[in-house]
């Protein structure tokens, strides 16, 4: 590396990739600390440079800079290879941030408005990313606890065919389908590095392209809230927003974002710290220096000039260029001077300086004359090279969200489940059933024939079917807003979920358990859960691992749950939560609810979401489960499992 270390002192190696080794170097001239980057494309490299076009437009990717953009100092060629010259931040890698340095609420938001920032110093400067991730951002410790955030390779990616493996992990869909980076794309990484930034968890997995396209059309970003209950809802559903699958969904430029993040108050902006970026030493003011001495010009001792014969002494002031020699003294009486000359040499002049003042303020300037006609010179406009493309912003359409179908508007019903598929097929994303917000997603088993009854109810259509699994297996179904549930969430209140169940192993082999979570709150504990598994040939039924729980003999018959949920005490978007079970109730009584046997949780200020669902989990085992006619409303009597023909004749 002869021209490298010419120039640079190498300090130590940083790290070692598929594609490139990072160095840490002191550029002798300024003993600033600068990051190496020694591109190595030989052997198996999958993710290649286009080293031509790059080093033709180093000029134009060394003037990309910001105040969150790692800036390119230089680049060269050298005995060991291609050398690009970074500045250094020494910190801690997004990928490791979560696990080492966990953000909490003000530093969520104080991260977010950075990352907008770098954004935007793309978009000023026509030059998207293209790879955000989190490997790609050092955060650098800022005095008061402030996280300084400094994005890395800002617009490589516009040079690669490929791209690594990790970054497809944080690639907008249109990218994974072949589109080239833009800013709309970097808003979409932004949102998926954020949402891993703040929980340390992977929205997708996988490495092939079409496998990630297809993942993104099944996430759900609303879990953030469930994940970090602490940041505020308008602040999750702006991360949201940025995550949105069709880039005219998402926010219309980095500006947009960023004025919307605005609102929820952000810190200030920051300064780069010196270590990062070094503040020019301020010039010194040169001292004044004094003019050159004027020669003094030399005259005979009786040379008079006329102006002195008439008794006017010239200062240097006057005539420059003249130092009068010593006037002789004439006796005063031989002299006789007369006023009358000298009064009008004193107005002569007084008419003189008058004149030139009036002149120099009503004669035109040449410079002003020559501003109006001229136009003043343009900057020249930076336009991109041919190998970053830059396709121009789509319009913004207004949202068009499709309100969920809520069955309370009409009848008692939130939501109602009652298989009426064709017996036989697999229900993997149908809708069916009325009322839910969104399709079933994840493996979810066969459709039988209607095999289930419990008392006076009678199953209608169909069963869900699920058999002895190898792998744990996992469906979920969104149902709507917290609105559909409780008419006013700011007061709190109840609601009912039923279903009937049956979960029986055909051997003494015990596994299998099957979990029913009716809040859809999978990644935050689990608030409430009923948990039903086959012991000793009984189905033993627990809520929330209540050391008793309730067992119920095998004999054929499907279990009758009936699960009410209060939410009290609203504390903003946190609850008291009680959870209570009943195990095969009478609806027939007049109190059902002294009926049957009963579980109860009570749960202290816990977060709910705004959008809730029903998740459905099976361990690996023996066992077999047939599930029908789940359903919610928002009263007990709802719960009546009758046919649809009859539910249809008593409708309005």
């Amino acid at each position: 590396m002869g021209q490298t270390t010419q120039n640079y002192d190498i300090i130590t190696r940083l790290a070692v990739g598929n594609g490139a080794i990072v160095y840490r170097a002191v550029e002798k001239g300024t003993m600033r600390q600068v990051a190496l980057k020694l591109l190595t494309q030989d052997g198996d490299v999958d993710h290649r440079l286009d080293l031509d076009a790059l080093f033709t437009d180093v000029p134009w990717l060394r003037s990309i800079e910001g105040t969150h953009v790692c800036r390119l100092l230089d680049a060269h060629s050298d005995d060991d290879g291609h050398v690009l010259v970074y500045e250094y931040a020494p910190g801690i890698s997004g990928a490791e941030l979560p696990r080492e340095k966990p953000l909490d609420a003000a530093q969520a938001l104080d991260v977010a408005a950075q990352l907008i920032s770098a954004l935007r110093s793309g978009e000023r400067q026509r030059c998207p990313h293209g790879d955000l991730k989190p490997s790609n951002i050092v955060f650098v410790d800022f005095p008061g606890g402030r996280p300084y955030v400094f994005v890395l390779d800002w617009g490589l990616a516009s040079y690669r065919q490929t791209m690594p493996d990790d970054s497809l992990l944080y690639l907008a869909p249109e990218m994974l389908a072949g589109d080239p980076p833009s800013h709309h794309s970097d808003l979409f990484s932004a949102g998926a590095v954020l949402f891993y930034l703040y929980t340390g968890k992977l929205l997708v997995a996988g490495t092939d392209r079409q496998q990630l396209l297809a993942a993104w059309q099944a996430v759900r970003p609303g879990m953030l809230a469930e994940l970090r209950p602490d940041l505020s809802e308008k602040f999750v559903a702006w991360v949201c927003g940025l995550l949105a699958l069709d880039p005219a969904q998402r926010p219309a430029s980095a500006v947009e974002a960023g004025s919307t993040l605005a609102a929820l108050g952000p810190p200030p902006p920051m300064v780069p710290p010196e270590v990062i970026r070094p503040r020019p030493a301020p010039k010194p003011v040169p001292a004044p220096v004094p003019p050159p001495p004027v020669p003094p010009v030399h005259r005979p001792s009786a040379f008079i000039s006329p102006a002195q014969a008439s008794g006017i002494h010239i200062s240097a002031a006057m005539d420059p260029g003249a130092v009068p020699a010593p006037v002789p003294r004439i006796p005063p009486a031989v002299q006789k001077p007369s006023s009358l000359p000298t009064i009008s040499i004193y107005v002569a002049l007084i008419i003189v300086v008058i004149g030139g003042l009036w002149w120099a303020l009503t004669r035109p300037s040449e410079k002003s004359a020559q501003e109006q006609i001229a136009p003043a010179p343009r900057e020249p406009v930076r336009t991109p090279p041919p190998s970053v493309p830059l396709p121009p912003a789509p319009v913004k359409p207004a949202p068009n969200v499709a309100a969920p179908i809520v069955l309370g508007e009409s009848g008692p019903l939130i939501a109602s489940e009652t298989f009426k598929y064709q017996a036989g097929q697999n229900i993997k994303g149908k809708a069916g059933g009325r009322g839910w917000d969104g399709v079933w997603q994840g493996l979810v088993g066969k459709i039988v024939a209607p095999s289930l009854s419990y008392l006076n109810h009678p199953a209608t259509d169909g069963s869900l079917f699920i058999a002895e699994v190898q792998q744990p297996l996992e469906l979920k179904r969104h149902i709507g807003p917290l609105t559909s549930f409780i008419t006013n969430p700011a007061k709190g209140g109840h609601w009912y979920m039923g279903l009937l169940l049956q979960h029986s192993n055909s051997t003494p082999e015990p596994g299998g358990a099957i979990m029913i979570n009716p809040l859809d709150m999978a990644d935050v504990n689990n608030l409430i859960r009923i948990v039903v598994e086959d012991k000793d040939g009984t189905q033993h039924i627990n809520l929330n691992a209540d050391e008793q729980g309730i067992s119920v003999p095998q004999d054929g018959k499907p279990l009758f749950l009936i699960l009410r949920i209060d939410l009290k005490n609203p504390k903003g978007i946190n609850y008291d939560i009680k959870g209570t079970l009943w195990v095969n109730p009478d609806l027939a009584s007049a109190k059902p609810d002294q009926t049957g046997q009963k579980l109860v949780v009570e749960l202290k200020n816990q977060f709910i979401p705004r959008q809730l669902g029903l998740l459905v989990r099976k361990k690996p085992g023996k066992t077999v489960t047939f599930i029908d006619e789940v359903r919610y409303a928002r009263h007990m009597a709802d719960m009546v499992f009758k046919p649809v023909a009859e539910e249809e004749e008593a409708g309005p």
